[in-house]
């Protein structure tokens, strides 16, 4: 029995959005109906993968989550930072592991306006079990 040649194995075809929510509670301004339109759009596009940036309340992640439960089952918040690194991935694809790498400069507590410091910058990383 021979071992398959990942380098010439049969293609694979993702669709994937990415999108920076631009989700400050409180800064942000039609927050709450951004995210249900959001929600309303994913749910019935077909995109393999979702990567949404800027999404800083874990409650708008969970409010997500539920709403593309059936479209997209599986889904992993990047925590990091007092108020989170704002990354979320959702996948119709069962995710293996994933990985959050912070970046060590974030920005300075003294500019509110940016976030950047509450939130931690980080870069999320994903596995997927595809096939």
């Amino acid at each position: 029995m021979s071992t398959p040649d990942p380098v010439h194995s049969t293609p694979v075809r993702l669709r994937v959005f990415s999108l920076n929510c631009w989700g400050i509670r409180y800064l942000s301004k039609h927050c709450a109906q951004r995210y249900a339109m959001i929600g309303d759009l994913l749910a019935k596009e077909q995109y393999d993968v979702i990567l949404l940036q800027e999404v800083w309340c874990e409650k708008d992640f969970e409010a997500l989550k539920k709403k593309l439960a059936c479209s997209h089952p599986h889904s992993h918040y990047f925590k990091s930072g007092v108020i989170g690194s704002g990354l979320a991935i959702f996948s119709k694809h069962r995710i293996q592991d994933t990985l959050r790498y912070s970046y060590s400069l974030n920005g300075y507590p003294y500019m509110l306006q940016h976030g950047d410091w509450f939130g931690g910058k980080a870069v999320g990383m994903a596995v997927l079990s595809i096939g």
